[in-house]
């Protein structure tokens, strides 16, 4: 194990997640001002994990917004938090092998002068393998938990062609999260490959067991080349409501 490290650093930035209605329209983008320092020791693992821990102080300005469900406030921010990446693929985005696992966890406290008490823990998960005629196999998951009170602003956030294929990105919002999904990329020419995947998922807002048919699922097929300027991919996807999507995806995100 190497020495211990650490980060600091101070942010300020304006997150704007879209809001959807139930019908799948959107509604209007929230705006979620955050400032804030962030303090952690980090120690690595050989040269394929890293670990950290520290702690966040700030806050977050909610600015009401037209059409979107989300009053006006201004919260304090003071947590603990503690992350665990352990990642031996081989490529981060499209990886034909080893795999990746990211867990973190956070601590709001109140007798910290937190407005807003809550624990949240977001795990990750990828694999890779190679199989036939230079094919790849990847396998996606995710597991996001909370309890107490968590601010609409860091629910978790689902959809994209990745995890839930044919729903748009932040489409699905709640404070627990349940998602995986499958993808086979072959090549067709040159450095061209296609790619097909299908998954499931689903965010909700209560604690609640959840069932098979909670969740939302859909499927993808389209084209990724891999650019100088990173990925380049084409994607349609089909959810289960019957809508499709189109998704253009350039570079690492």
């Amino acid at each position: 194990m190497a020495g211990i490290g650490y980060r600091a650093a101070a942010y300020t930035l304006t997150d704007k997640p879209r809001f959807f209605g139930t019908d799948g329209g959107e509604l209007n983008r929230a705006k979620f001002e955050r400032q804030g320092l962030s303090l952690a020791l980090q120690t690595s693992l050989e040269r394929w994990g890293l670990l950290e821990a520290g702690a966040r102080f700030g806050r977050v300005k909610t600015v009401a917004q037209a059409a979107v469900p989300v009053p006006a406030a201004s919260d304090t921010v003071s947590l603990l938090f503690a992350g665990l990446t352990l990642d031996t693929l081989d490529n981060l985005r499209w990886p034909s092998a080893g795999g990746r696992l990211a867990a973190a966890a956070e601590w709001s406290l109140e007798g910290l002068g937190a407005t807003h008490p809550y624990w949240r823990l977001r795990v990750e998960g990828r694999l890779g393998r190679a199989t036939f005629g230079g094919a790849a196999l990847q396998l996606d998951g995710l597991l996001g938990l909370s309890g107490e009170e968590l601010p609409v602003y860091d629910h978790f956030r689902l959809g994209g062609p990745t995890l839930v294929p044919g729903y748009r990105f932040e489409e699905l919002k709640g404070a627990q999260a349940l998602a995986a999904a499958l993808s086979l990329r072959y090549p067709l020419l040159g450095s061209l490959s296609l790619v097909a995947r299908g998954g499931a998922g689903n965010a909700f807002l209560d604690p609640e067991p959840i069932a098979i048919g909670d969740l939302r699922w859909g499927a993808g097929i389209g084209v990724v080349y891999p650019s100088r300027i990173g990925p380049i991919s084409l994607e349609f996807g089909l959810r289960d409501d019957g809508k499709t999507l189109l998704s253009l995806g350039v570079g690492w995100y």
